[in-house]
């Protein structure tokens, strides 16, 4: 479920030619297309500065991998260096900020030839650092490196600032490390501020918001874990965050567990941890009289520690748990026979009452045995199904969507938990690739309540548990 930032797209799509660059690979731990794919673009380093270069983007990436959830997912990452060159060292200070900082006097006004014209004072904010050539780094993504998931803008300077954005960007300051985290928390992750920013900055956010009832805030799930609760912004009280001392108000904070959830998500969306199975389909012929050991195996993207779970069954009868292979001798199959493995994320870093029917993949095996001149011949079909439904519990809609790796007749119902078909929402037969549909609550016509959302492809059953409002 490979998801592509809005501005990846778009400048895959520019037709301005850029300078190339040489891109150093940094950490390597999948396929571009199978993982995210942090780009860091350097500023304000010159020619004989790349090696410095490397090496600061080496200390953000060490800074990020040593804290959660980076931590537990750093297999779900790649990283990439742009090596920009800069004719001059350094950044922008044309000392014109108006926001009180004082520090801003402190510093002498500084002009330098930087590649993308990284200035602090950036929109009348000292310590605000940000790329003031923006068409430029997105003119240089696309001609070196156009598949990125989040890129940072590191800039050669060792005064203090930073920013979110688009492209989250930071400088060599000591706390440097601590800003490209805190930044990437409103780049990639959609997080606000847990400070007060100013009214312009206030929104509904995963972390922020209006609602005050312990029962119906977007956190209710976290409220009295290691200090989540409702507190009151200080500039406007009417709005409220999760915790008093987070990294997404403070540097050298951890997440708390409502941002460490909210990345934990955002993760899933671009990893799956289900990444190959075998065999695919394939014919072959045994010795009847010889009883032969099939193999079957999935590869999975852990986390660590390892919070995968693996199931396997051989007609709907559990066979082995939380392992990456089975084995089935010839003698004890049918004339059909089949095979399903389930693979899901388990980890206690979220809370989301949606994750386990957002993330639930499925490799499914029919075996088909016939006999042939030589002895038996067992044909292998497989079959892979992606599941998501959202929001769950429903609200005003019920969303799912899901994947077919080759066409089936396909049917979804809502049953009780008795198991009695209440509504039929779907029954067709479809084409392989990604089906998504949408049905409003109130045409549901279904009491409040839980219920199982059962999906039927071909001779394969799969049910996940929803909850109507």
């Amino acid at each position: 479920m490979r998801v592509f930032s809005f501005l990846a797209c778009l400048i895959i799509c520019l037709t301005a030619k850029a300078q190339t660059f040489e891109v150093e690979t940094v950490l390597e731990n999948g396929p571009v297309t199978d993982r995210i794919n942090l780009v860091f673009l350097g500023d304000g380093y010159t020619a004989g500065e790349q090696t410095k270069f490397i090496a600061d983007v080496n200390k953000i990436l060490d800074a990020m991998f040593a804290q959660s959830p980076f931590t537990e997912y750093k297999h779900y990452f790649n990283a990439y260096a742009i090596k920009v060159i800069s004719q001059e060292s350094g950044a922008n200070h044309p000392q014109n900020s108006t926001d009180g900082d004082g520090a801003c006097q402190t510093q002498s006004v500084k002009t330098v030839n930087n590649y993308f014209g990284s200035t602090f004072d950036y929109l009348g904010i000292h310590r605000l650092l940000y790329p003031g050539n923006l068409t430029k780094v997105v003119n240089v993504l696309a001609a070196n490196f156009p598949l990125y998931d989040q890129a940072f803008i590191a800039v050669n300077t060792p005064y203090y600032g930073g920013a979110g954005g688009a492209f989250a960007t930071c400088s060599d300051h000591s706390a440097g490390r601590e800003v490209a985290i805190h930044e990437i928390g409103h780049s990639f992750a959609g997080l606000a501020d847990e400070y007060w920013a100013g009214p312009q900055y206030a929104a509904e956010k995963p972390n922020m918001t209006k609602q005050t009832s312990p029962s119906l805030v977007k956190w209710k799930n976290w409220m009295g874990v290691d200090g989540v609760g409702i507190y009151a912004h200080s500039g406007d009280a009417s709005w409220k965050k999760p915790h008093t001392n987070c990294k997404m108000a403070v540097l050298n904070a951890p997440l708390c567990k409502v941002c460490t959830e909210t990345f934990v998500e955002r993760f899933h969306q671009f990893v799956i941890p289900l990444s190959g199975f075998e065999p695919q389909d394939t014919k072959f012929a045994i010795d009847a009289g010889e009883p032969q050991n099939l193999a079957f195996a999935v590869s999975v993207v852990a986390p660590e520690p390892n919070t995968v779970k693996i199931k396997w069954e051989v007609n709907d009868v559990i066979k082995a748990k939380n392992v990456e292979t089975l084995t089935i001798s010839s003698a004890d199959l049918g004339n059909m026979t089949t095979v399903r493995v389930t693979v899901q994320d388990t980890t206690a870093l979220t809370r989301s009452e949606s994750h386990a029917s957002n993330h639930f993949y499925v490799v499914e095996w029919e075996l088909t045995k016939s006999n042939v001149v030589t002895g038996v011949e067992i044909e292998t079909l497989a079959s892979r199904y992606e599941l998501s439904v959202y929001p769950n519990p429903v609200g005003d809609d019920l969303t799912f969507s899901y994947t077919l790796s080759k066409p089936a007749s396909v049917s979804v119902s809502i049953l009780d938990p008795s198991g009695r078909n209440v509504k039929t929402l779907l029954r067709e037969s479809q084409g392989s690739g990604s089906h998504e549909y949408a049905f409003a609550r109130d045409k549901i016509n279904v009491a409040q309540g839980q219920y199982i959302l059962q999906f039927t492809f071909g001779k394969s059953v799969i049910p996940l548990k929803i909850m109507l409002r």
